[in-house]
């Protein structure tokens, strides 16, 4: 497809999806560290107040609490991509339906762990391996984060859910405050009243819990896509496997980590005794820490894949995924070299002094440095793919990670049985790295700027002038009918707000859609609009309005006015 002046003209647009990426971003990843800075507060707390011994406690317990994230993450971002889909798409009461759908989900499954692992607590600590050293600290810790475990469910969850409703900000306060309160619960009940391991585990259930009530604040939004929709017309129907299955490969990373875990346990066990698992629950802390910065790159990336995909703009997707995949390496490459270089910093941060550990650390924490890099464009990729239809093949991705991590891991046992679990990680993340590349094609055409679904597109400055010369140029492309509704839909209606302020970025396109629906589409970067919010929500998911008529709303951190016209017969 050729465009006159495409690469001119979509450079605004990139700008606009840069600039939205980065708005998610940020507070993504300021959330996600006092978020995920939980475990190693209640690790670092416990080290120092208690001991090795106490801190070893945790490696059987982090695979539990794994679980819960696993259902969590497959919920809420699952969830999240619907919404986003249907945003996408201008089907609020869709997002509605799928938002009620996750709550609900959510509830049950915090329910049904939290019943199972008070009943059989004591087979599964021995399962995972917990030895007669340290097996009341992890029964003491998972007794008093079971009573709680519902926050960290719903907290974690409404992390993406928010996130995919244009709230990343109250996201990252939501786990700010969470983590702040943890600290100083730990802090206090360890060091000050002396009350043991089960502080830092209540530490982390009821900062999750004040975080789940400032997530509430999101409801004074009139324009949320959080709202309960109980019962649904045709179009917004929506089942529990359309929840479910965008988020199944993240779920499916989650048991990765259960059984890296567990075989990480098993064979240093084996071969280090408890100086092995306390080398788990300190690896375990530096993925914490790796996972952070992944999570916020394919976390600002989740929302605007499914929304861009529910836009039906392939164009749009190639620039998110080539943007995600800049901004994870030039965060990440930091980190990686300081653990490469320093990795001391880690033993001296945790305070070990158990001999056996610090010999054995320090190549732990490089090949871990080494693999979570990889890991994280391997993220990026199976983040694009959960968002546009094709869970099965990174669900595949993930599968084949699993078992090459697990068949990697037991033969280098024989070899080289104190980095085996580490090595038999690196080796996995690579064969996988070849799958999405070689096989699934993920690099294909990213650095390219050759239209794909665009058929007509201008951009920059926009004032009257503009807008004026960009219609007549896209009538072209235009039957009299649609031309005449855009003119009168979308840009009268905009041009009347226009004059209240100048110098706004803005694309003005029309995409080609695969069913043969087309859509034309005027996106503006302006913070507070009050057109916006006159005429946001103007389709409601009935049928007869989501063709004709203009949907506006705030959708990836800038304004989006859209009408969408159906293939003719």
């Amino acid at each position: 497809m050729q465009i006159v002046d495409y690469i001119s003209n979509i450079k605004t647009e990139k700008r606009m999806i840069r600039k939205g990426y980065i708005r998610y971003f940020l507070p993504t990843m300021g959330g996600l560290i006092f978020t995920q800075i939980a475990p190693i507060v209640d690790s670092l707390c416990i080290s120092r107040a208690l001991g090795d011994v106490a801190v070893s406690a945790m490696s059987p317990v982090y695979p539990i609490i794994a679980i819960y994230d696993m259902f969590a993450a497959m919920i809420g971002i699952g969830g999240g991509i619907c919404m986003s889909k249907a945003g996408g798409a201008g089907n609020r009461e869709r997002a509605g339906r799928a938002f009620t759908l996750s709550v609900i989900s959510l509830a049950i499954v915090s329910a049904v762990l939290t019943v199972l692992f008070y009943i059989f607590m004591d087979p599964v600590l021995r399962l995972l391996s917990a030895t007669p050293d340290n097996i009341a600290y992890a029964k003491e810790y998972l007794t008093v984060f079971l009573s709680g475990s519902f926050a960290l469910v719903f907290q974690l969850a409404f992390t993406y859910i928010l996130t995919n409703d244009n709230n990343p900000n109250l996201s990252m306060a939501g786990g700010i405050v969470s983590a702040i309160v943890n600290i100083v619960i730990d802090y206090v009940g360890l060091f000050v009243l002396h009350k043991g391991i089960g502080a830092a585990a209540f530490g982390t259930v009821f900062g999750m819990f004040v975080g789940c009530m400032v997530f509430l604040l999101h409801l004074r939004k009139k324009d949320r896509m959080c709202h309960f929709v109980w019962h649904s017309n045709k179009e917004s129907t929506i089942h529990f496997t359309e929840i479910v299955k965008p988020g199944l490969p993240q779920a499916l990373s989650y048991i990765l980590v259960i059984i890296q875990s567990s075989q990480a346990n098993y064979i240093l066990e084996s071969s280090l005794g408890v100086s092995g698992l306390g080398n788990v629950a300190i690896i375990y802390n530096v993925q914490i820490i790796a996972a952070t910065i992944i999570l916020s790159v394919t976390g600002a990336a989740f929302p605007m894949f499914a929304s861009y995909y529910g836009e039906g703009n392939k164009d749009g997707i190639r620039i998110i995924k080539r943007i995600s995949l800049r901004f994870g390496i030039l965060i990440f490459l930091p980190v990686m070299g300081i653990l490469l270089v320093c990795p001391k910093l880690v033993t001296l941060l945790f305070s070990t002094k158990d001999p056996v550990m610090l010999a054995t650390l320090p190549s732990a924490i490089r090949i871990t440095a080494v693999a979570k890099s990889i890991m994280l464009i391997n993220m990026v990729f199976c983040a694009h793919l959960q968002s546009v239809d094709k869970e099965e093949t990174a669900l595949i991705a993930n599968v084949l990670q699993g078992i090459m991590q697990i068949v990697a891991a037991f033969f280098l046992t024989m070899v080289i049985p104190d980095n085996a679990a580490w090595y038999g990680m690196l080796l996995s993340y690579v064969i996988t790295y070849l799958y999405l590349v070689v096989f699934c094609g993920e690099l294909k055409g990213i650095m390219s700027d050759e239209p794909e679904s665009i058929c007509f597109i201008r951009g920059g400055k926009v004032d009257e002038g503009a807008i004026g010369k960009w219609y007549e140029e896209a009538r072209a492309f235009l039957s009299d009918g649609e031309a005449d509704r855009v003119h009168e839909k979308m840009l009268v209606p905009f041009c009347g707000h226009l004059s209240r302020d100048a110098g706004i970025d803005g694309t003005f396109f029309i995409l080609e859609k695969e069913n043969g629906d087309r859509s034309v589409i005027l996106r503006y970067d302006k913070n507070k609009d009050k057109m916006v919010e006159e005429l946001e929500g103007l389709a409601t998911g009935e049928e007869d309005n989501m063709y004709n008529e203009c949907i506006c709303s705030r959708l990836n951190a800038v304004n989006r006015m859209m009408i969408n016209f159906k293939a003719k017969e």
